[in-house]
């Protein structure tokens, strides 16, 4: 099964990895950041891991987040997010 992406709103977006890892992903308004929060047991009931990364468009700053992680499937995640945002 691929990640599956669920678009919030304008600004957030969850996604959901093969093995069904949460992650959500918060852009700002101003396009000056986002943040990537992963709940890595995929339990909504637990605190999220979170990072910020900074870039001019949300291109950049999801080819930041991707370059950072090392887990092959967060990274996958979020590609995933990256190719629907195109």
């Amino acid at each position: 099964m691929p990640t599956t992406v669920i678009k919030s709103n304008e600004f957030f977006y969850d996604l959901v990895t093969e093995d069904s890892k949460a992650i959500s992903v918060s852009f700002s308004p101003s396009c000056s950041n986002c943040n990537v929060y992963i709940r890595r047991n995929g339990r909504p009931d637990t605190l999220p891991l979170g990072r910020i990364f900074h870039g001019s468009s949300r291109q950049e700053q999801l080819n930041e987040a991707i370059e950072t992680y090392k887990d092959q499937k967060i990274k996958a995640a979020l590609r995933a997010l990256l190719c629907e945002l195109l």
